[in-house]
């Protein structure tokens, strides 16, 4: 019967990274705290659980925000000459 609560327990802490990823556009990470939350749910019980599923949804949270306010550096390091491509291609 523990072990079912551990699980279960394990499974509702589990699943705020993965909705918080869902919507972040973070779904590979938000399943790695799923998954390390229910994992660790089994070991620690609420103490593993709450834990680390509060740890991964901020991370996400962070993650989320840096890459939406930051620049694409490929872009600036390796310059798409569309004007030159636009030339080379037309007929006329």
């Amino acid at each position: 019967m523990e072990l079912i609560l551990a699980i279960l327990f394990g499974v509702v802490c589990g699943s705020i990274p993965a909705v918080v990823g869902a919507i972040m556009d973070e779904l590979e990470i938000g399943m790695i705290g799923f998954v390390a939350s229910t994992v660790s749910a089994l070991f620690f019980s609420l103490y593993g659980a709450i834990p680390v599923g509060i740890l991964f949804a901020l991370y996400i949270l962070r993650h989320a925000r840096t890459k939406r306010f930051t620049r694409n550096r490929m872009a600036e390091v390796i310059p798409f000459p569309i004007e030159k491509a636009r030339r080379a291609t037309s007929l006329s």
